[in-house]
């Protein structure tokens, strides 16, 4: 399933038409659209603002593995402990994403994360302190 395949099926569950999910995530319509029909390619911040409004799991969106939705998770420690095995892949997806991203890249990590995990800091200072 390609990107704009996910997101479709994403806006389908949460019952968002194009307008209401331009509403939600502060994405134009028009661009949407693009997205959905497979003309354009999300940047990070797009994706990044998707992820926030709607609580997808960023590695579903992306490379379609896990669960389309984030569901009673309340910390990031839960996502990076084993204890959240079926998606274990999420604790070496946000690591290997962290070492690799640019500085772009790890703002909006940043903004997302902290947005849906108010705890994040305390993982935020590790990874900071080890770059």
């Amino acid at each position: 399933m390609n990107f704009n395949e996910r997101l479709s099926l994403l806006f389908k569950k949460l019952k968002l038409s194009v307008t209401a999910a331009s509403k939600h995530t502060g994405i134009a319509r028009t661009s949407l659209n693009a997205y959905l029909a497979g003309h354009a390619n999300p940047t990070v911040s797009v994706i990044e603002k998707i992820a926030v409004a709607t609580g997808v799991n960023l590695y579903w969106l992306i490379l379609e593995q896990g669960p389309m939705l984030i569901k009673n998770l309340h910390s990031v420690d839960e996502i990076l402990s084993e204890s959240y095995a079926p998606e274990k892949q999420d604790k070496e997806w946000l690591n290997y994403f962290w070492e690799y991203a640019t500085p772009d890249e790890r703002i909006c990590l940043k903004v997302m994360l902290r947005k849906m995990f108010p705890d994040v800091d305390k993982w935020l200072k590790e990874k900071e302190g080890g770059v």
